[in-house]
């Protein structure tokens, strides 16, 4: 037992068998993506990669195929059930039930992490962010991916007024929406503070941890 409140974090159960037809990844720009990422020393070449708030594994799915050693975690079983049934039998790939706020993962675990509009659905992400940098290796980065397009539609809207109205600094990609007491600050912290953010091409933020 974590002693969370599972009310903190939101189940798509509900959608589960809808999810991937209403949002589209496309995974070879996804792939795309990534690849640049190595290119860039950012995202190791292979290794132990964690996808937090995986859905049906929309965006690490790629990874695994790649040939990444991946581990996704979501508080939906519905959701973590199609994301293992999209996996081959010659992936290494598993993805389980979890709270992003209490990972049963050891720290310094993983060689990256990934995650994909997942703090807006966490009411306590500031714990689920220090979770995510205690997991990650010294010098390994997390990575947050998000369509920029999407922050225009009404249901991103509707969640930017409401975490405003909490007092919560606006939360977002490509550097411009990252302001002082943000997400990728409040990481940058946890790391330590020899903690320090890099740029990352593609619509992804990325924070790097160099904590001891």
């Amino acid at each position: 037992m974590t002693g969370l409140d599972p009310a903190g974090t939101s189940d798509f159960s509900r959608v589960a068998g809808r999810y991937d037809t209403t949002r589209d990844v496309p995974q070879k720009q996804l792939k795309s993506c990534y690849e640049r990422l190595v290119h860039q020393g950012l995202l190791p070449s292979s290794g132990e990669v964690l996808d937090a708030g995986c859905g049906t594994g929309q965006i690490s799915v790629v990874l695994a195929e790649m040939g990444y050693r991946v581990q996704g975690v979501d508080i939906s079983p519905d959701m973590v059930a199609l994301a293992q049934a999209k996996c081959r039998r010659e992936w290494c790939a598993r993805y389980s039930v979890a709270d992003v706020r209490a990972l049963p993962q050891s720290s310094g675990y993983f060689d990256a992490v990934v995650v994909s509009k997942l703090l807006m659905h966490v009411e306590d992400w500031q714990t689920a962010c220090r979770e995510l940098v205690r997991v990650l290796r010294p010098g390994a980065c997390i990575f947050q991916l998000n369509d920029a397009a999407s922050f225009e539609q009404p249901v991103h809207r509707y969640f930017a007024q409401r975490q405003g109205g909490l007092g919560l600094a606006p939360r977002g990609i490509n550097g411009r929406a990252f302001p002082p007491r943000s997400v990728r600050d409040h990481c940058g912290s946890a790391a330590g503070s020899r903690g320090r953010l890099v740029s990352a091409p593609a619509s992804m933020g990325a924070v790097r941890s160099q904590a001891n």
